[in-house]
């Protein structure tokens, strides 16, 4: 792992308990969205949008044929 991507393990000795309460109200949710980036017919990578904001992208490697 390279020093400019941070690591996905939160050490224990970095979190700390907060005690207050957290008011959670309902929200309207909007679903994610899915986008399919295309090369003509070939699937190039798959987009990922959460209604939080997050988003994923997978690269689609097909690799060579044999």
């Amino acid at each position: 792992m390279t020093r400019s991507q941070p690591s996905a393990i939160v050490r224990a000795n970095r979190v700390k308990i907060d005690p207050r309460k957290l008011l959670v109200t309902e929200q309207e949710q909007t679903s994610p969205k899915v986008i399919v980036h295309r090369d003509q017919e070939l699937i190039q990578s798959i987009e990922i949008q959460c209604s939080c904001g997050s988003h994923v992208v997978l690269d689609c490697d097909y690799g060579s044929e044999t």
